[in-house]
């Protein structure tokens, strides 16, 4: 039995590599199709194996730990094909981007996109690379790394490590901004979505940029200290502090110190829009989906 489950790992992983190489195969419904019967022929192996040597084998049993690793894997990488369309459809959403806009924007077709959005459909990667370019990312968004055992561990929790860059959606790097924005939510997908701001000492060469957007923030400083302007008010948090305001007064936040900052904060709609800066013509005014 366990030659089958080595035969049948090797054959999960020899299509993998295959969609590595030729990346047109995401499009291939057969693929996915062959993916998920070799997963569930593994299941049932898997499941066999463990009920015939269960007496046999103590928790670190090297051979069987190392089998179900693979299987963990593979099912982390057929989700993360699966999933496309959902992180399509969250990201739309955030650019408050309607389905025929997105079609008119990226050149895919109504009926395929919606197709691709409900999980019916897989995009080929030219697909893939035009809804991407029309919502302003790179494909790599639509692949979150999803850790962990069970499917709601896996849908729930996010790993420090599996934290995604924010910047990537307002096209601004760390250098350009004066912090980097990690999303501590499992997707944007709900009603708010929290994340953290990480600030580099000094980090205040966009002091002069106020921020709005429609909705609420609400944030907390778990490290450090900053400065915080709030419509006219000038106010300086410390660690420990936190606040909440209307997200449609300018406000901003700004590192003065020689210490880093970390900020966690959730807002409330999801609106994210492509630019920060909405309008050059006011230096003083941007609309963004934070703080």
């Amino acid at each position: 039995m366990i030659s089958s489950l080595l035969c049948t790992f090797s054959r999960v992983f020899e299509a993998f590599s295959a969609w590595t190489e030729s990346p047109r195969n995401l499009g291939n419904d057969s693929f996915i199709i062959r993916i998920k019967q070799e997963i569930s022929y593994i299941d049932v192996l898997v499941s066999l194996y463990s009920t015939k040597h269960i007496r046999h084998l103590s928790p670190g049993k090297p051979r069987l730990n190392t089998l179900m690793a693979r299987k963990s894997t593979i099912h982390t990488l057929t989700k993360s094909l699966l999933s496309v369309g959902s992180e399509i459809r969250q990201l739309r959403k955030a650019r408050q981007m309607t389905l025929k806009a997105l079609s008119q924007t990226s050149g895919v077709s109504l009926s395929h996109l919606s197709a691709i959005e409900r999980g019916t459909a897989q995009p080929s990667m030219d697909a893939l690379g035009q809804v991407a370019e029309a919502l302003s990312v790179t494909p790599d968004w639509f692949f979150a790394r999803r850790s962990g055992v069970g499917p709601m561990e896996q849908a729930c929790v996010v790993r420090a490590q599996n934290r995604r860059n924010l910047n990537s959606l307002y096209q601004q790097d760390a250098r350009e901004l004066g912090y980097t924005d990690a999303l501590l939510s499992s997707s944007i997908g709900g009603d708010f979505y929290m994340g953290m701001t990480a600030y580099e000492p000094g980090a205040d060469h966009y002091e002069d940029t106020l921020l709005k957007h429609v909705g609420e923030v609400h944030a907390f400083l778990i490290e450090g200290e900053l400065e915080v302007c709030i419509a006219d008010e000038v106010i300086t948090l410390h660690q420990g502090d936190s606040y909440s305001c209307d997200a449609s007064i300018p406000h901003r936040a700004v590192n003065r110190s020689n210490k880093p900052a970390r900020l966690i904060w959730a807002i409330s709609p999801v609106v994210i829009p492509k630019d920060v800066l909405d309008s050059k013509s006011d230096a003083r005014t941007a609309t963004k989906a934070k703080r």
